[in-house]
């Protein structure tokens, strides 16, 4: 198991924007979102200071009945940083979705976009 990621302060030069999401399961958006928009503006700890960060990461999460993330992973990513990209999927992992017993594990493919301000 990997080391935890280190808490960093949120870095004032980056904003997250999320995409719309790939979903293999039975979700719907705004159960995405409900799960997502809260850890969004967090995401910004992930990147230290001192360098300009752009780029896109997917994040592939699979999500439990109970709503907790079972496993997240990046699946792409354009800023070819592993520690960052770790951080990331660390931050998916913790969202909490709505529970729906009556479902199985539903796959979500998370685009998120990073930029200057």
């Amino acid at each position: 198991m990997a080391a935890p990621t280190p808490a960093l302060p949120p870095n004032p030069d980056v904003e997250a924007s999320l995409g719309l999401p790939l979903i293999d399961g039975i979700f719907d958006l705004d159960q995405v979102f409900a799960g997502v928009i809260p850890i969004v503006g967090s995401l910004s700890s992930c990147f230290p200071m001192g360098r300009d960060w752009e780029g896109e990461v997917l994040v592939r999460a699979v999500v439990t009945p109970s709503g907790a993330v079972g496993s997240s992973q990046v699946a792409t990513t354009t800023l070819s940083t592993p520690g960052v990209e770790r951080c990331l999927a660390d931050h998916v992992a913790k969202a909490s979705f709505p529970a729906d017993q009556t479902r199985g594990d539903v796959t979500v493919v998370l685009p998120l976009n990073f930029y200057r301000p």
